[in-house]
């Protein structure tokens, strides 16, 4: 017992650990409950069967999931299946070997490995799309993409019990109390309940959006480089109908991975703000309720933010089907001569003031006034 205790233990942790064991009295009246059921713990490890090195030796640091690593770091240990693998000249004329990983958790790690001088093959180069490997080895902050990229060391390969690892995960997640999802809230526009007297002109009002309702919406993401692995970090959301805000909509989320630096930059929003806030699957019901039996509205909605909203939405069982109208596309349509088509151009041309620009719901609410102002130039009908 002692020998196999030791033995998981370093396995499983970066340290030494030594067993003692220890005798103790046991009165006749203590009971004990041999057969409780086990707790379940998400200690942040990937639970992985090793296997046989491919680059370097066997590390003895059990994998923790990338997402738990937010820092530079000299030596650190991570798993996942190979998603891409590609072989690199640097402009210095350097090889290098550069693939990503996935993990259970659905973080993934760019990895890159230097090739020694005058070194023309590496059995790094075995690797394949689709397998299971541990890789370890430094993290260094990337200037390109602002996220984490692994300098690696070594790498092995490992199976990895997927479902052990996930069971862990979603526990966790069920125990972690959350915020809820906020209600929407009334908005007084200032022109709904404007008097107009005989000699007022009264503003037009197109079919569009006399017989319509609307639902603008924004998004901030973790702005990862690939939009198939952007995870949504804020929704907002306006409602319009009979031509004026109704409501607003807008809620942080949890995106249960660290975001980028140059999002956080962008927007504003870092990890602490997300750390009580909803999971995607608890945002986005009350989202698609709040944009029930209207268009949906945005800026460039068509080609990023409507994709990566759907993609949400089905993976949790949710239909967004939804007609769709594009401010980017309508600006263009309508206003000629324009440098840029940008929210703040738009903003600029319209004189639409954008609080806070790159916040969710400032967006979206700018975006609704601007869509107004462009239904009514384009005297959009029905």
């Amino acid at each position: 017992v002692k020998e196999n205790l030791t033995g998981y233990l370093n396995s499983k942790y970066a340290s030494k650990n030594e067993i003692t064991f220890k005798g103790i009295e046991i009165k006749e009246d203590k009971e004990f409950k041999l057969n409780a059921p086990r707790k379940i713990v998400d200690d942040g490890i990937v639970e992985i069967e090793k296997g046989l090195p491919i680059l370097g030796q066997v590390t003895p640091f059990a994998p923790i999931y990338i997402s738990k690593y937010t820092k530079p770091c000299v030596d650190a240990t991570v798993c996942g299946f190979v998603v891409s693998e590609e072989k690199k000249v640097a402009k210095t004329g350097r090889a290098y070997f550069k693939f990503s990983i996935k993990d259970p958790t659905g973080a993934v790690m760019n990895c890159i490995y230097f090739y020694r001088k005058n070194q023309k093959k590496c059995t790094i180069e075995s690797m394949k799309e689709g397998q299971d490997v541990v890789v370890t080895g430094e993290l260094v902050e990337d200037t390109f993409s602002k996220g984490l990229t692994m300098f690696v060391k070594s790498v092995s390969h490992c199976i990895i019990d997927v479902e052990k690892t996930q069971k862990k995960i979603h526990f966790m997640k069920k125990q972690i109390q959350k915020m809820n999802v906020a209600e929407p809230v009334p908005y007084i526009d200032e022109n709904k309940d404007k008097k107009y007297t005989l000699f007022d002109e009264v503003p037009y009002l197109c079919p569009l959006l006399r017989d319509g309702e609307f639902t603008v919406f924004d998004l901030e993401t973790t702005a990862q480089s690939n939009m198939d692995e952007q995870k949504i970090i804020e929704i907002g959301a306006v409602r319009i109908k009979n031509g004026f805000i109704e409501s607003t909509f807008q809620t942080l989320v949890d995106p249960e991975e660290p975001i980028a630096l140059l999002s956080q930059n962008l927007c504003h929003i870092d990890d602490d703000m997300v750390s009580d806030a909803p999971f995607i699957q608890d945002a986005i019901g009350p989202f698609i309720k709040y944009a029930l039996n209207s268009t949906l509205v945005g800026q460039n909605i068509i080609h990023f933010d409507t994709p990566i909203v759907k993609r949400e939405a089905e993976k949790y069982g949710y239909v967004l089907d939804n007609k769709q109208l594009d401010t980017l596309n309508m600006a263009r349509e309508g206003i000629l001569g324009l440098k840029s088509y940008s929210l703040s151009s738009l903003c600029d041309y319209f004189n639409v003031v954008n609080e806070t620009p790159h916040r969710a719901l400032s967006d979206a609410l700018a975006t609704a006034k601007i869509f107004i102002k462009l239904a009514n130039l384009l005297k959009l009908e029905n």
